[in-house]
């Protein structure tokens, strides 16, 4: 077993194992040099009260560990931020916002090969956030009692967003969330190459949005929606703001018992020919008495195994998630 302090200087010389630790105060971890083995922190069994932050580090993974508490809210925003990060990942995870309702589980910054798999987030803001990343692959995760959203994408390039659950049916103050919402940056690349694929939301939410900016050059370029399944109370299933080159394929689009809007079911918007975007084989259905059917996209994504943490193997297909 290791002391809490000790976690970060060991990681300069190899892995770690923590075993059954609890850290109450936020650990930093920084400046991990590249290496062609990459090293792991095994945190199966630790508590990390406050949260870890890493900062301009290469080749981490993260294997496990609770991090957040119920309890207390942690003392940074999210309980995992990283910045600057290449080949980093978080696998079989839990994550737990405070009674505040205003933290989240994991943000990304400026990372390159980033994975966030397998793993539990409950009760946060927004549960999982990739802002201006590249290649990076969120797979498997579970979101529960969020206040707002589940997972946020932002002017980030070449991502697979692929077999996440979301459920929630409280409505937290005046929130409008959503399961997935992705927006571009103004004044840089537009957001690209992303797939959206076999993710569930149900319940209290908007589906998926990809909304900003709401001028040219609109919200994102070449995004793929396939085989999600969204019945939400909320109006928007799957809708996009001015997408170009985008397509919508295969997914079930529908209400959820107490619906704040009409009985015919969700909604496909923002997907228009004119633009050179394609939608085919969605189906509407009315999920106010009965919710329909699951549908899978099983196609091929032309970046599988291209994206994620070149020391996470795991691929985007569908598996078991961390349940609570």
């Amino acid at each position: 077993m290791i002391a809490c302090a000790a976690i970060a200087a060991a990681l300069l010389t190899g892995s770690v194992t923590t075993g059954n630790i609890v850290c109450p105060d936020r650990v930093l971890i920084r400046n991990l040099p590249a290496r062609s083995t990459g090293v792991t922190l095994t945190a199966v069994g630790a508590t990390f009260a406050d949260g870890i932050t890493v900062l301009n580090s290469h080749g981490l993974t993260i294997i496990g560990g609770t991090y957040g508490t119920p309890a207390k809210d942690t003392s940074v925003t999210y309980a995992i931020q990283a910045s600057g990060v290449t080949d980093f990942s978080i696998a079989n995870a839990r994550f737990y916002a405070g009674p505040g309702g205003n933290r989240g589980g994991v943000q990304i910054r400026n990372g390159v090969r980033v994975t966030v798999r397998d793993s539990y987030f409950e009760g946060h803001r927004t549960g999982l956030m990739g802002y201006e990343v590249t290649d990076a692959l969120f797979a498997r995760n579970t979101f529960r009692k969020a206040t707002s959203d589940g997972i946020n994408m932002v002017g980030s390039h070449r991502f697979i967003i692929a077999g996440n659950d979301f459920f929630w049916s409280t409505r937290v103050g005046s929130a409008h969330p959503d399961g997935i919402q992705l927006w571009s940056l103004k004044d840089k690349p537009t957001q690209s190459d992303g797939w959206i694929v076999n993710n569930k939301m149900v319940g209290m939410m908007q589906g998926i949005l990809s909304s900003d900016p709401k001028t040219e050059p609109g919200s994102g370029i070449r995004l793929h929606f396939h085989g999600n399944y969204a019945a939400v109370i909320f109006s928007h299933t799957i809708t996009g703001g001015l997408l170009r080159d985008s397509v919508a394929t295969d997914n079930v689009l529908s209400s959820y018992p107490g619906a704040f809007f009409g009985d015919l079911g969700g909604s496909l918007k923002g997907f228009e020919a004119s633009r050179g975007n394609t939608q085919a084989r969605n189906v509407r259905y009315n999920g106010k008495v009965t919710l329909p059917p699951r549908v899978y996209w099983w196609g091929d994504i032309p970046i599988a195994g291209k994206v994620g943490s070149q020391f996470d193997s795991r691929s985007h297909m569908l598996g078991n998630t961390v349940q609570p």
